[in-house]
């Protein structure tokens, strides 16, 4: 992603084009998905950044709106919700926050910027594989330190399970996870490292 200054304000564009795709919405609604559009210059593609602890930022739009991690964090998309100046329990959640981690690209020159939830590390998302599965599913990740890892299989109502704990190396985190004593149906995966919280849908079936 590239990223240019528009006012006081950012345009958030890919393959280093000016023009687009560009980072927007259709309207500055609530439960509005974040989608690639072309650039108009429109103030729904038009972006805040204010800065919070931890190289975190909280991304807007004028108005105040700011973007959020749908399902309390469970993704996979970004939405517009909530409000800044922050006035609500979801404002200090993780999902509520983003990072910037700069990359140049192969070809050399332009310096591009990757936007991750602050759900995940930086180094590489979540896999769950197969998903959906019929009750084992491999869970990977990259872990930045060596440390305790623990995962909680949550159902819709919050309750867990089932956990598991592991104590990994850092680097590429494998395990393959037996959940065929579980219900079928639709539950929450929490992987918890001492630095990062990821969260995502998993989905049993038979």
């Amino acid at each position: 992603w590239k990223f240019e200054q528009v006012g006081s304000q950012y345009k958030i564009t890919a393959n280093g084009s000016s023009n687009g795709p560009a980072i927007g919405v259709n309207s500055a609604d609530f439960g509005e998905w974040l989608r690639g559009q072309g650039y108009t210059a429109s103030s729904n593609q038009q972006w805040t950044f204010t800065a919070a602890a931890g190289n975190q930022y909280k991304v807007s739009l004028s108005a105040g709106n700011t973007w959020d991690v749908a399902g309390g964090g469970s993704g996979p998309q970004v939405q517009l919700w909530g409000l800044l100046p922050d006035n609500d329990f979801h404002s200090q959640q993780p999902y509520r926050f983003f990072k910037l981690t700069s990359a140049t690209c192969a070809s050399g020159g332009r310096v591009s910027a990757e936007l991750f939830g602050s759900s995940q590390l930086p180094e590489a998302d979540l896999v769950l594989s197969p998903n959906p599965t019929d009750g084992q599913v491999r869970v990977e990740t990259w872990l930045a330190e060596a440390g305790a890892v623990q995962i909680a299989v949550q159902d819709l109502t919050g309750r867990t399970a089932k956990g598991f704990d592991f104590e990994a190396k850092s680097g590429n985190f494998s395990q393959l996870l037996n959940l065929t004593d579980l219900p079928v149906g639709v539950y929450v995966l929490q992987l918890q490292t001492p630095q990062k919280r990821f969260v995502k849908k998993l989905v049993l079936v038979r």
